[in-house]
């Protein structure tokens, strides 16, 4: 890199602070193998440290999920088969149904071996790339990247893994969004944990109210872990997707797909969409996809529900766009958000089928839910962290209608004024207690 003109770095920064900063923009690192290295140590880190002992296991390496993603990419590149390939990102399904591994409905989701540890990730990974045709390509370094327990954790898909090098300005860019993501994942969602006792009542109001804090819970929790790999993995010298793009901050269905769990609707649509849309029409690949991404949550009633409803409201919303009702289409977006997430909580099939009567005969509309409102007042960590998530997403909706923000990368939350408010929350709530510390989308 060259240095910057001196008269230009005189004019703007005076001389002593342009050749400063002419000199940190040379210092850059690391080479790709040491970020290799640094991505394979972070993986110990959280393998040995975080998640094996959660799980019970004496803390150690988990060379599972290598041995696996090494397989996937020695047999795969010779079976270039399209029901194989959706046969192994639905694997993790086969092993929900035999009940080795929980299904995603926002509770613990821990696999109950090593063995299977972060399969749903490494499946659909290889499946992605296989679909590709570039599965081959550079294979030993995508077996020590893909399969790092810092990506198998709770994502992001790696569709794709790039080698960027690190310096001062990257450094803080990557550190700003892994205390963005810290603040989500540890003072937000950890907090709201108690207040997901509410998935055992079935009224109208409990039903909605319920869904509306899930949706917030499930957010933070998957959306901070992942800006934290996020950040993490750049800090390491490797960019990856950004898995979200602020969903809140869309005017309807259609756009809030289109900024959530990225990674995994690029795998939906290689996988399954472009394949399905060959044999039938549009609207019936993108009702397959969604009853993909269900089975690939879980094998269970609510699951098949919740792929259908969604499938059909994207659908809907679709043709609601067309006709140009913008006003229409951004009215549905918030009961869609709603009750769709009330069914991914719900796999006991009893609650799941009240609750849906619950909500289609408006049963218990005019009567105050109490309970619920009992329990949020009872507890008040809660209530601040809902208060919090609620301003968090008003925000991040003013913020993606400005154009200079329109990448939707969180530009707002990660400016000095908001990094400086997080960390000051941080030290103030973050050893108040809250619930339970697990990925929404768990180790399986």
């Amino acid at each position: 890199m060259r240095a910057p003109p001196l008269g230009s770095r005189l004019k703007t920064l005076g001389p002593l602070e342009g050749h400063w900063n002419w000199a940190i923009h040379r210092t850059q690192f690391p080479s790709f193998w040491m970020s290799v290295v640094l991505i394979t140590l972070a993986s110990f880190l959280v393998q040995s440290v975080t998640l094996e002992p959660a799980l019970g296991f004496t803390p150690r390496f988990n060379i599972w999920s290598y041995i696996f993603v090494a397989l996937g990419f020695l047999i795969l590149p010779l079976i270039n088969c399209i029901a194989v390939q959706m046969a192994l990102f639905l694997s993790i399904s086969m092993i929900s149904a035999l009940g080795f591994a929980e299904p995603l409905t926002g509770s613990h989701a821990a696999g109950t071996s090593p063995v299977i540890f972060g399969l749903s990730f490494y499946t659909a990974t290889l499946a992605y790339h296989a679909a590709r045709g570039d599965l081959a390509k550079s294979a030993h370094q995508r077996v020590a990247i893909y399969g790092s327990a810092i990506f198998l954790y709770t994502g992001p898909i790696l569709a794709y893994v790039r080698p960027v090098r690190i310096d001062v300005r990257r450094a803080n860019v990557a550190m700003s969004y892994v205390l963005l993501g810290f603040f989500m994942f540890w003072i937000v969602a950890k907090n709201l944990v108690p207040l997901l006792a509410l998935r055992d009542f079935t009224s109208f109001w409990d039903v909605i109210v319920f869904g509306v804090i899930f949706e917030i819970f499930v957010y933070f929790n998957f959306a901070g872990l992942s800006l934290m790999i996020y950040g993490v993995a750049q800090l390491c010298g490797l960019r990856v997707p950004l898995n979200f793009r602020q969903p809140f901050s869309a005017r309807n269905v259609v756009e809030f797909w289109r900024a959530w769990h990225i990674t995994l609707a690029m795998v939906l649509k290689e996988v399954f969409y472009l394949r399905i849309k060959r044999v039938a029409s549009t609207d019936v690949a993108i009702v397959g996809v969604f009853l993909a991404s269900a089975l690939w949550h879980g094998v269970t009633l609510n699951f098949l529900v919740w792929g259908l409803f969604h499938g059909l409201m994207f659908v809907v919303a679709k043709y609601v766009l067309k006709r140009g009702w913008l006003v229409a289409a951004f009215l549905m977006l918030p009961p869609v958000l709603i009750l769709g997430r009330a069914l991914f909580a719900e796999n006991r099939p009893g609650l799941l089928m009240d609750k849906i009567a619950s909500v289609l005969t408006l049963d218990g509309i005019t009567a105050l839910p109490l309970s619920t409102l009992s329990l949020i007042i009872e507890e008040r960590l809660a209530t601040l962290s809902l208060m919090l998530g609620g301003i968090f997403i008003l925000l991040e909706a003013f913020d993606g209608r400005r154009r200079v923000f329109a990448r939707r990368r969180y530009s707002m939350f990660r400016s000095r004024a908001a990094i400086l408010m997080m960390i000051v929350l941080i030290f103030l709530l973050g050893r108040a207690g809250g619930g339970e510390v697990y990925a929404v989308y768990g180790q399986r």
